[in-house]
């Protein structure tokens, strides 16, 4: 007996970033929080160096738990690469929208 099985594609987390950074800012405490990306840097690069999706970034500082001083950049989708973001997304998620 044959067995056939529909595998679900599994959506890159380029993309997941994408559909954040598309309606808001992220940092990497923000990333690791809404959808567990832990390298949000390197996932920026991806998109920056292979999709040519540009950002505005943004060195901001944090006080640490034990009190101490430190920074995370803060990555902005640039408003002139809106488009092709929502393209790139949409070869995922066809039916993907801005509006929540």
């Amino acid at each position: 007996m044959a067995t056939t099985s529909t595998k679900k594609q599994r959506i890159p987390k380029t993309i997941i970033s994408l559909t954040y950074l598309l309606k808001r800012s992220l940092n990497s405490l923000d990333a690791r929080k809404f959808y567990g990306d832990t390298c949000l840097h390197s996932t920026i690069s991806e998109l920056a160096n292979q999709h040519s999706i540009v950002f505005v970034r943004k060195n901001e500082p944090h006080i640490h738990r034990h009190g101490g001083k430190t920074h995370f950049m803060r990555y902005w989708l640039a408003e002139s690469h809106t488009d092709s973001a929502i393209k790139l997304v949409r070869t995922y998620l066809p039916d993907f929208t801005l509006v929540d």
